[in-house]
């Protein structure tokens, strides 16, 4: 705004700004100079994004960022010692096997669940919680592939497009939480991106094991959720688009990204099979997420989503009750 921006080229994640900057006419559309064959000769992880972010029918991002791989991919992880204590098989053998799913985990939420020191409290639980707003719709996401707005065939964004796998997914939560009661603390089950782990490796805490997301009830394979599409950008007020591009292509490079997975193998996993499932999901990673984060859209979200998985509300009733402001909001962000 202050005029000093004609020559900058922007470098961040979608949760930083993205949607206020675009909806504001901020930054410069970039599929106005760059042709089709340019987004497609970039590594695919950086064209997902990209399309994701399309804004009006026009795309802003450009160049290399992600590279080969989408860092921010979300995995399960779970503790070995407890597994084991009970006589499970290994749930990345079940993975491996093509076994992996929302029914097997159930089994195993439902026998991790005890009362390990016999006082008669259950102090180890299946599974983590997210009973808050932000846990339930990251865990939806993942493990139901569940998208809050979808794209239709216009072109236009709509709430809750996949409407059977929000309404499933939070049921089954509910059923997990509230009438299994196999959620809570000390779980045996948790989620987190790869990096989030560096805490308990470096704490010498590494006897555990990392399988995808579970299939769930709507899910047609496993899931690699992120919460991270991030680009190049240009100023609107770019003085030279064509000069800054090749500048960031000349800079940022595929092979770059190279080094920084040697990094993440290197340094958030412990074992080969650690490995092997990381690599699955960057092969097999085609966008799913959620893009919305930071836009406000999941303030329209959190609180009756956490309301049926709590128990406080029905899932079709929530989907429901804010059905007109998601959609407004939707409408609203994209000018449509």
């Amino acid at each position: 705004m202050a005029g000093d921006s004609t020559h900058d080229i922007f470098r961040f994640n979608h949760r930083s700004g993205y949607f206020p900057l675009v909806s504001s006419g901020m930054l410069y559309p970039m599929s106005d100079i760059l042709p089709p064959e340019y987004f497609e000769s970039l590594p695919r992880a950086d064209q997902i994004a990209i399309e994701t972010l399309a804004y009006q029918g026009k795309y802003y991002a450009f160049g290399v960022m992600h590279g080969i791989f989408n860092a921010t991919m979300n995995v399960m992880w779970y503790y070995n010692e407890p597994i084991r204590a009970a006589g499970l098989e290994d749930p990345f053998e079940l993975w491996k096997q093509g076994q992996w799913d929302y029914k097997t985990l159930e089994e195993y939420l439902i026998l991790l669940t005890q009362d390990t020191d016999g006082d008669g409290v259950i102090d180890q639980y299946g599974m983590y919680d997210p009973a808050n707003s932000t846990g339930a719709i990251r865990f939806l996401a993942g493990f139901n592939k569940v998208a809050f707005a979808e794209k239709d065939e216009s072109g236009k964004w709509v709430y809750a497009l996949n409407r059977d796998a929000l309404i499933n997914g939070l049921n089954l939560l509910h059923r997990w939480r509230n009438e299994l009661q196999v959620l809570g603390s000390n779980p045996v089950f948790n989620t987190s991106h790869l990096a989030g782990l560096r805490n308990r490796i470096a704490a010498g805490d590494t006897d555990y094991g990392l399988v995808p997301y579970p299939i769930g009830p709507d899910g047609d394979g496993h899931s690699f959720w992120t919460f991270d599409y991030s680009g190049n950008y240009l100023p609107v007020n770019t003085a030279y688009p064509e000069g800054l591009v090749a500048l960031a292509d000349f800079l940022f490079r595929e092979s770059d990204s190279e080094e920084y997975l040697d990094f993440y193998i290197n340094n958030y996993m412990v074992t080969r099979d650690h490995m092997e499932v990381y690599m699955a999901g960057i092969e097999s990673w085609a966008g799913e997420g959620d893009a919305f984060q930071n836009s406000g859209f999941w303030d329209v979200l959190s609180g009756p989503l956490g309301e049926v998985v709590r128990g406080e509300k029905g899932a079709a009733v929530a989907i429901d009750e804010i059905a007109r402001e998601a959609q407004a909001f939707l409408d609203d962000l994209f000018g449509q």
